[in-house]
């Protein structure tokens, strides 16, 4: 049986020997290279050109996303699968935008490593459960932002320089009353209750 050639990348010894102990444990899998970072692998990618490269998002030196624009440049048959131990949207879908085919996270169960095997066999976009809700819920909240109107980005905005409904309605020349009515629908859209709550939400999603 043809096996897919597996490249582990991680700074943590203990990390890859989990991780090639899961993998070698399958009939499908074979690890033909650990490396500890980006740099040092290469070399041994060009010629090796294996099926898979597993490597950790935030390698030392060339980090995993810079990593994986450099495999899809070079090695048009090698996927690429990051692991992490932060659910950053930022960093998921930057490694996307770069070509990687899927997201492990390292909290993962050895059950839900196991699935993620399975859509790789199957061709699919392996991601970890919690990950892929992280995605959902920023996609939702994107979405949010989307629906957000001119006026309520702006008294977001306002809010953010730390200015009160008073001033806001001033600076805004509308009613302080308009001024909550338009807050209470902000925090409906992005569902949220309180103010530290909108404005950490809008700041993280670079809304303002």
């Amino acid at each position: 049986m043809h096996k897919r050639r597996v490249v582990l990348i991680d700074t943590s010894e203990a990390v890859r020997s989990s991780y090639k102990l899961i993998l070698e444990s399958s009939q499908h899998f074979e690890v033909i290279g650990e490396f500890v970072n980006a740099e040092e692998s290469m070399a041994f990618l060009k010629r090796m050109m294996p099926n898979l490269v597993i490597a950790d998002i935030e390698l030392q030196g060339m980090n995993g996303i810079d990593l994986t624009k450099w495999i899809r440049a070079h090695l048009l048959h090698t996927d690429v699968i990051m692991l992490t131990q932060f659910l950053d949207s930022e960093y998921v879908f930057a490694a996307f935008r770069a070509g990687a085919l899927g997201f492990i996270s390292k909290f993962d169960s050895y059950t839900d490593f196991m699935h993620t095997l399975s859509d790789i066999l199957r061709e699919g976009a392996p991601m970890s459960p919690s990950i892929a809700r992280m995605v959902i819920k920023s996609f939702h909240r994107s979405t949010a932002f989307n629906g957000l109107t001119k006026r309520e980005i702006e008294v977001i905005q306002l809010m953010a320089e730390g200015k009160s409904y008073t001033t806001i309605a001033e600076d805004l020349q509308i009613a302080s009353e308009t001024v909550k009515s338009h807050f209470r629908n902000i925090y409906k859209k992005l569902n949220v209750s309180k103010k530290s709550d909108m404005l950490a939400l809008v700041r993280s999603q670079k809304v303002i």
